[in-house]
């Protein structure tokens, strides 16, 4: 049985404890202490409304759990300013230099309880600027009590954040996209002044490289943020735009997946609460809010980042001897239904657990991710609001390791279970042409560069045409040659006044029909030879009738056929990587076959049917994939 280890966090006992109600007093630091009864005195002398009152109590009663960051990170970030601002100096460079500053600073900047740092004054200060927002401001007027306590009075956004005056200087940045929209009867007091400000900022951050690296001291000053030549994180701008709105009024949550069902990592994005009384959501940085920026993605579980804990989920955490949590953190409030269908299932275990507790997982790309929690009955177990059309699997401690505890099951459109088992009794033969589903960002960004054609000839003037590449499917393909002429010049070209993409060629010899390396690559320095470079992320443009590069074998040669990749993620089945191809069945992978291929596919025979199957190249990339296999239809990736 596979064991996987998961990171337990274990949540302090304070965290628990906050389930009640505080003590009037909270233990903080001697520089920090204050106690909240004279804090609410001091709000009752100067004559404050009851909601006022009522915020400190909110803030004070749900702070413990919270976290800030401390240390030195102004100075950090001075000098992270500085050399970003650089202008002559590459960016590897840069990148050195920024290396060796973090880790001069990584430990002098530390995360402690956020009740150790904050200050009367500073609560004051953040409440009233809160309240001035909800109640004279452009954009929250809508709110009740609850929504305002969530959506603009929290002191952070992140349990990274250090506690600086965000409200002051983030209220500035972008401001002037929405400086007049109150002038407009359709935007007047409507927080969509969201998109105006986020537009502003994707122009801030439209010069930054989509390759996602997150910084490894989160950056808040938002000028210094947005110097990076690289995105951050999907968190990391999440938090930074949530600041930034809600320092403008503008009510703004984060809400996150911890895991995608069909895909490795999870994702987190923004959320404005309308005045039509919904979460609208938006990506930070990149698409407005109220247009749906996820509609072809399944999700199993969805959360909103909340300020006050959810308390029945540490309730129920508390019951396990191995604490762990499947969301990351307590402060969440579970929002799936507001993304997809949901169903509540009862699934059927192979045995009974010893706690009252299982979970539910997903795949993401190499192990089975838990990403939420149910009550276990007997042999049963029961999870509420799962994402329909997604495979899952329930685990369980067992000796202090979460283990597989069910068959992996398919919750269908319908929310029906279907468990899925392999069968010996009958066998199929898989075709493999990729170990990842092809993304719609494939398909849009490079389906119509499909105009290739190949050619041969023996002088280098006079080309025939050997074939007119089909535009379908996307990914890669093959084409026998009929007419077995001896060429000498081969060459991937494009129709005319037409361009085409193509990322590796393959030659497979006439007679014996292996392939053929023993040719060497003519070009004028136009990037022909990234063809055969042995990497499919990288592709050579054809254009029209601009003929430039060729292979050259030396001597006329007899080909069988000609094999392709085209542009596109990297994905397809690449001729000399190594394969692993197994099926699930009792509580692990099972291995079917091991298989460096000749060609851009790959064969698997005597592969028990109705099976889950795992297609792993571990020669390169992270996307690797679980499918199932039907005879009519071929792969159907899970």
């Amino acid at each position: 049985m596979v064991r996987i280890r998961v990171a337990t966090i274990i949540i302090a006992s304070s965290i628990i404890l906050s389930c009640s109600k505080l003590s009037k007093t909270i233990a903080v630091s001697q520089d920090a202490l204050y106690d909240m009864e004279s804090l609410l005195c001091r709000y009752r002398t100067l004559d404050v409304s009851d909601e006022k009152v009522k915020a400190v109590h909110y803030l004070l009663d749900n702070m413990v759990g919270h976290t800030a960051m401390v240390g030195d990170y102004d100075l950090y970030y001075a000098q992270l300013d500085s050399i970003l601002s650089v202008h002559d100096d590459g960016w590897e460079r840069k990148d050195s230099a920024i290396r060796s500053l973090t880790q001069a600073y990584e430990n002098n900047i530390r995360y402690v309880p956020l009740e150790t740092c904050v200050t009367t004054e500073y609560l004051i200060h953040n409440i009233d600027d809160a309240f001035e927002q909800w109640k004279n401001g452009q954009w929250a007027k809508h709110l009740d009590f609850e929504h305002f306590c969530e959506y603009l009075l929290p002191l952070t956004a992140s349990e990274k954040q250090p506690l600086f005056d965000w409200r002051s200087e983030y209220f500035p940045i972008a401001y002037g996209s929405i400086g007049n929209l109150e002038e407009c009867y359709d935007y007047k007091n409507d927080p969509h002044a969201a998109a105006a400000v986020n537009d502003m900022l994707h122009s801030k951050a439209s010069k930054q490289y989509r390759k996602i690296e997150p910084h490894a001291i989160p950056v808040f000053p938002a000028e210094t943020f947005f110097k990076f030549p690289y995105a951050a994180s999907c968190e990391e701008n999440a938090d930074l735009v949530t600041l930034i709105m809600r320092a403008k009024g503008i009510p703004t949550a984060i809400d996150f997946t911890p895991q995608w069902p069909d895909r490795r990592n999870g994702h987190s994005w923004c959320v404005i609460w309308s005045v039509h009384g919904r979460a609208e959501s938006f990506n930070p940085l990149f698409s407005k809010p109220g247009v749906q920026f996820m509609t072809h993605q399944r999700v199993a579980k969805v959360f909103r980042r909340t300020y006050a804990p959810n308390r029945v989920f540490l309730k129920d955490m508390a019951r396990l001897k191995n604490t762990a949590t499947t969301t990351g953190t307590p402060f969440f409030i579970d929002v799936t239904e507001e993304y997809t269908t949901t169903s509540d299932i009862t699934v059927r275990l192979d045995r009974r657990p010893d706690e009252g507790i299982a979970f539910i997982a997903v795949f993401d790309n190499f192990n089975w991710h838990p990403i939420w929690y149910g009550h276990v009955h007997g042999k049963r177990a029961s999870f509420k609001g799962m994402g329909r059309d997604v495979t899952y699997m329930v685990m369980a401690f067992e000796d202090g390791e979460l283990v597989p505890f069910s068959d992996p099951f398919r919750l269908d459109r319908l929310g029906s279970i279907e468990y899925i088992q392999p069968d010996y009794e009958c066998v199929d033969s898989l075709h493999l042409d990729r170990r990842f589903p092809l993304r719609q960002h494939v398909y849009y960004n490079v389906g119509t560069l499909r105009n290739g054609i190949m050619e041969a000839s023996n002088n280098k003037y006079e080309w025939d045409t050997l074939s007119i590449l089909p535009k379908w499917p996307l990914t890669s393909g093959s084409f026998e040659i009929i007419e077995k002429k001896p060429y000498r010049y081969w060459r991937f070209t494009a129709r005319d006044r037409c361009m085409s993409d193509m990322a590796e060629v393959f030659y497979y010899d006439s007679i014996s029909g292996s392939p053929l390396r023993n040719f060497r690559v003519i070009e004028p320095s136009c990037g022909y030879e990234l063809l055969h470079d042995g990497d499919p992320l990288t592709y050579f443009r054809a254009e029209g009738s601009d003929y430039r590069g060729c292979v050259d074998f030396g001597k006329p040669v007899s080909l069988k056929r000609i094999e392709y990749i085209l542009r596109g993620d990297g994905d397809a089945i690449f001729p000399g990587d190594t394969y692993e191809v197994s099926y699930w069945d009792k509580g692990k992978w099972q291995m079917l076959k091991t298989t460096v291929p000749d060609n851009v596919w790959l064969d698997v025979p005597d592969a028990p049917s109705d099976a889950l199957f795992y297609i792993k190249d571990i020669t390169r990339g992270e996307d690797n994939r679980i499918f199932q296999w039907d005879r009519k239809n071929g792969i159907i990736w899970r």
